[in-house]
């Protein structure tokens, strides 16, 4: 009885629900965050737990970002959370377990090139060295880790933002899913012709070459879309612009579909497996496909794909440090009913 009583003090503790059944307990990319995430914060010294963690009411969950934050006077960054660079090497390290917990292994990997390319923009941009900086990458827990409850966390910084929900050790949502590359292909240096995240570009280009002079004339928009709203909870409520799916041809539409695939893999591999399902289930009629610029590499152009509870927004029309055109890439998948795991009217 004793005995009994210690594992259940300790299934409490954990946060663990009493089912009587390991079986029983979640198992997905859900139970693998909560799990990494409680190890983080044991990791981590008192002052930064303060600093790492909020309530899940708090609006800070809501105020993502994918631009660099900082004060230029005090050179300081005015990001929330806390930055890889604060955390002792252990903690460092349980942080990234959190990351790939929640990304595929090649998403890993970009995540990690984009934390690298921020030494690459400063060695580029002597006078902002100071505040591009791989190690000024944020992680926030909003409530607490459990299997028992509803928490959420997110890791951002310049040119990424993945912000998760997870409710009794599933995730239920992992939107709004930024990234970007500066530059996309690498122009000088020991990795030359390294090329990262050019796949949402290929693929939009592959879809808007494929129509017909007729469909792009419906595809194609007279002015570039403007960058995505972050810091808020809101939604884009754009109305559609481009050619609706049910004017692609089956050939098109897988095309169309392929693309968006492109963006759920960049989700954890179950949540991508739902919002496929209901994007599937749905079909492709109404989903929009618009684009502006030139299909060329190294053109300026941006593309959207709009469905009823998805938006894909890419942009690929800034310069990278050495003012290579179109080399310099920001996208983002959002859900209309799933961002933050629902946002409370």
């Amino acid at each position: 009885m004793r005995i009994l009583s210690l594992a259940l003090l300790v299934s409490v503790m954990l946060g663990i629900p009493r089912t009587g059944h390991a079986a029983d307990a979640p198992t997905g990319s859900g139970a693998a965050m909560t799990t990494a995430a409680s190890k983080l914060l044991a990791a981590l010294p008192p002052e930064l737990q303060k600093k790492a963690t909020f309530s899940f009411a708090d609006d800070e969950r809501f105020n993502w970002h994918f631009i660099p934050l900082q004060n230029a006077k005090t050179k300081q960054p005015t990001r929330k959370g806390v930055p890889l660079e604060d955390m002792p090497e252990a903690a460092k390290g349980l942080a990234l377990e959190l990351v790939k917990a929640g990304v595929s292994a090649e998403q890993y990997a970009t995540v990690l090139t984009i934390f690298s390319r921020e030494a690459v923009i400063g060695e580029l941009e002597p006078a902002n060295r100071w505040f591009r900086r791989p190690g000024w990458y944020f992680v926030s827990i909003f409530g607490e880790p459990s299997l028992t409850s509803k928490w959420g966390w997110r890791i951002e910084g310049h040119h990424l933002s993945l912000n998760f929900t997870i409710d009794k050790g599933v995730c239920t949502s992992a939107t709004p899913a930024f990234y970007g590359m500066n530059p996309v292909t690498m122009k000088h240096g020991p990795t030359k012709g390294e090329r990262v995240l050019g796949g949402c570009e290929d693929l939009g280009r592959e879809l808007f070459l494929s129509l017909s002079p007729d469909q792009q004339k419906l595809a194609h928009q007279a002015e570039h879309f403007p960058e995505v709203e972050a810091r808020t909870a809101h939604y884009p409520d754009d109305k559609p612009l481009g050619i609706p799916g049910s004017k692609l041809t089956p050939t098109q539409q897988e095309k169309l579909g392929k693309l968006i695939r492109h963006y759920l893999e960049r989700l954890p591999a179950d949540q991508a497996k739902h919002e496929w399902a209901k994007i599937e289930a749905k079909g492709f009629d109404n989903v929009v496909f618009g684009y502006s610029g030139e299909p060329i590499p190294f053109k300026e152009h941006t593309y959207r794909v709009q469905g009823a509870d998805f938006l894909i927004h890419y942009m690929n029309n800034q310069t990278d440090p050495l003012k290579n055109p179109a080399n310099h890439i920001h996208s983002v998948f959002r859900t209309i009913s799933g961002d933050f795991g629902g946002v409370p009217k």
